[in-house]
């Protein structure tokens, strides 16, 4: 009776197809259900796999496939169904949802097709990743250099502290051991001349002068040393500074040397920079003095102080039309004790330049100059274009902030 029943004609419309053979029947119906199930499976596991690695790129795709298995197993599943109700229009709805979903699908994978064949194969991402391995030893190889580095440079501080320090008991040395029997040579060596002037002969009083003379010449050096010693070991305690008052500051003070002489001043219109003030009057001190000694000779001396502009950075002249010097050697001209002319013409330590070179350097800068014996010389000082160098901005800063907390 039931086969009767499945088998009747009112529920089994599409069982004509089959020809009314169970075996045929079943075999369809078997089929279909498990392709059905299986399509059903196969959405939830790309779904799953979806959820999982969000990473992937193109991860909507998966979903496009799965919604399409999906449909394909409900087709499917309707075969099953109809073979018992014939609702042949529901059937072809779930096809054409199907159809939908296949066309969108393809003309969705067409054009990403490309997209997917530039993605990297795992030979590639094998190399890529051996070069990263590559990298991250070679930098770690780097770190052990750095901090090799850091630990020689540790040791040289240590040193370099050491060095300073005794570099402070030798000036305190030279300041205090030095310089009193330097006193007392020239002292008595001025009595001498002064009190036994008659005494001696012209052989003598030469001999006797020249003695005064080393002595004050000694006297100068040692304290263009400790000069020199104190620039390089000061903090820098910058602030924006007028450069013509320091010049107009200098000039001032030279006035007992330019007494009795013809010296034409021609000073433009300086720039206000960012600076340690103390310092740079130093140098405009060691540059000007240089000038008012070296253009003694000369009738009408001329002294011009003025602003070059190079590109973004302002750099200040300092011109005289003295004895000048030769350029071949003008790389000595900044050494430590060096001079281009000799002491019976100008006097002097061969200190000042080193000095005025060590203040610009400190404020990161450059001087640089140009001369023609007989013609004049002239010096040049660079600050960077925003008045100091980054880093010794920060210097200066930090030596501004000492300065106003002590």
């Amino acid at each position: 009776m039931f086969l009767k029943w499945l088998f009747s004609s009112d529920y089994m419309a599409h069982g004509y197809c089959y020809l009314w053979k169970p075996g045929t029947l079943w075999l369809h119906v078997i089929s279909d259900t498990l392709i059905t199930l299986s399509y059903y499976c196969i959405p939830l596991v790309l779904a799953y796999f979806v959820r999982k690695r969000r990473d992937l790129p193109f991860h909507w795709m998966f979903l496009m496939f799965g919604a399409f298995i999906l449909g394909c197993g409900t087709t499917h599943l309707m075969e099953v169904w109809t073979v018992w109700h014939p609702v042949y229009l529901f059937s072809g709805a779930i096809k054409a949802a199907t159809a939908v979903a296949s066309v969108a699908t393809t003309l969705l994978l067409v054009p990403l097709v490309p997209k997917a064949l530039a993605l990297p194969s795992p030979e590639r991402l094998r190399q890529i990743n051996e070069e990263l391995e590559r990298q991250i030893t070679e930098r770690r190889r780097s770190e052990e250099q750095v901090e090799q580095l850091n630990r020689v440079l540790e040791k040289r501080n240590l040193e370099l502290m050491d060095l300073n320090s005794e570099l402070e008991s030798f000036s305190y040395s030279v300041s205090h051991d030095l310089r009193a029997p330097l006193r007392h040579l020239r002292g008595f060596s001025k009595l001498l001349m002064e009190e036994h002037h008659s005494e001696l002969n012209d052989t003598g009083q030469h001999h006797l002068q020249v003695i005064h003379d080393e002595a004050g010449t000694m006297s100068e050096l040692i304290d263009g040393m400790l000069n020199l010693g104190r620039v390089a070991r000061q903090q820098l305690a910058c602030r924006s500074t007028d450069l013509n008052a320091l010049v107009e500051d200098v000039i001032r003070d030279l006035q007992p040397e330019c007494k009795d002489r013809r010296i034409e001043w021609q000073i433009g219109k300086l720039p206000v920079a960012d600076c340690d003030p103390v310092l740079m009057k130093q140098v405009f001190a060691n540059l000007l003095s240089n000038s008012v000694k070296y253009t003694r000779r000369r009738d009408h001396a001329v002294i011009e102080v003025g602003p070059l502009q190079q590109g973004d950075t302002t750099v200040i002249f300092v011109r005289d039309n003295g004895a000048g010097f030769d350029q071949r050697y003008v790389h000595k001209l900044f050494g430590m004790f060096q001079r281009l002319h000799r002491q019976d013409e100008f006097e002097g330590t061969g200190v000042g330049l080193a000095t005025v070179q060590r203040i610009i350097r400190k404020h990161g800068g450059r001087v640089w100059a140009e001369g023609e014996l007989g013609k004049g010389a002239t010096f040049f000082v660079q600050l960077s274009a925003d008045g100091l160098s980054r880093v010794e901005s920060a210097r200066c800063r930090q030596g501004s902030d000492m300065g106003s907390n002590s």
